[in-house]
């Protein structure tokens, strides 16, 4: 939870946000297993009956919205986006897998298509081999891509015991 809250901060801390319920602050972490969890800021005007927010892959799971007090909103998927009921509510955290990574002779991939920027927190032990285009910029395991399609190849080190 701590890892989370830390990549959250960062996020917030390198997308400044616009106040467009439009263009969420995007999440992407990657766990050591290849699975992809997308975590989605943005704010909403509290007039505002829903938002439509794009995915980033067309197959999704574990979908969660929350306003700021933690009460659960309505989504409901439309095409490749997802409509969020946000009367009343005045930020929205969206969480979900998505189908994003493959594995191909010991290096994965992540492939997606973004609208806004995206902080990509890859797992431990990981090594980048390539990226689409020029990073905004990088941390260690924390790639900052701008928008548009993303694809990352890296691998992972073997841990040995000795």
């Amino acid at each position: 939870m701590k890892k989370i809250t830390i990549l959250l901060v960062t996020l917030l801390l390198f997308i400044p946000n616009s106040g467009n319920s439009q263009q969420p602050l995007l999440l992407v972490e990657i766990s050591s297993d290849g699975e992809a969890t997308i975590t989605q800021i943005l704010s909403a005007k509290s007039i505002v009956s829903s938002v439509s927010i794009p995915l980033i892959s067309d197959r999704v799971s574990n979908i969660l919205a929350t306003d700021e007090r933690g009460i659960l909103l309505k989504t409901t998927p439309s095409g490749n986006s997802l409509d969020i009921a946000t009367l009343g509510a005045t930020g929205v955290t969206l969480s979900y897998k998505a189908d994003i990574t493959s594995f191909d002779s010991q290096a994965w991939n992540v492939s997606y298509m973004a609208e806004t920027e995206t902080v990509v927190a890859l797992p431990p032990l990981a090594t980048i081999v390539s990226v689409s285009s020029i990073p905004i910029d990088i941390e260690e395991n924390t790639i900052v891509m701008p928008p548009g399609p993303v694809s990352i190849t890296y691998t992972i080190s073997e841990v040995s015991s000795k």
